[in-house]
C-alpha cells in the first residue's frame, strides 16, 4: 500500500512482508524515464521524500535485481 497517495511532502510504501535487499524501487514518469531509484530496499516499508519530484502522476515499480522481473507496479501522485 502507498499512504498517502496523492502526497505533498513524503509517502510511505508498505510491502506487507520483509524485503531483503534483492529488489530495486524505481519511480518513472509516464513516458518511462526514471526519476528516482533505490537499489537497496530493506524492511517492511520505504519512505519517499518528494525532493525533486514535481507535481504529477508517476509509476512506482519494484523489480527483482537478479531477474529484472517487476513484482509491484502502482500509480503514484505528487500534488
Amino acid at each position: 500500500s502507498i499512504c498517502p497517495n496523492p502526497f505533498d511532502d513524503y509517502t510511505t510504501i508498505n510491502f506487507g512482508i520483509e524485503i531483503t535487499g534483492d529488489y530495486i524501487l524505481k519511480i518513472l514518469k509516464p513516458d518511462g524515464s526514471e526519476v528516482y531509484r533505490n537499489n537497496q530496499i530493506y524492511g517492511t516499508s520505504v519512505k519517499i521524500d518528494r525532493n525533486d519530484l514535481s507535481s504529477g502522476i508517476y509509476i512506482l515499480s519494484v523489480v527483482q535485481k537478479n531477474s529484472n522481473k517487476e513484482v509491484i507496479q502502482s500509480k503514484l501522485i505528487v500534488e
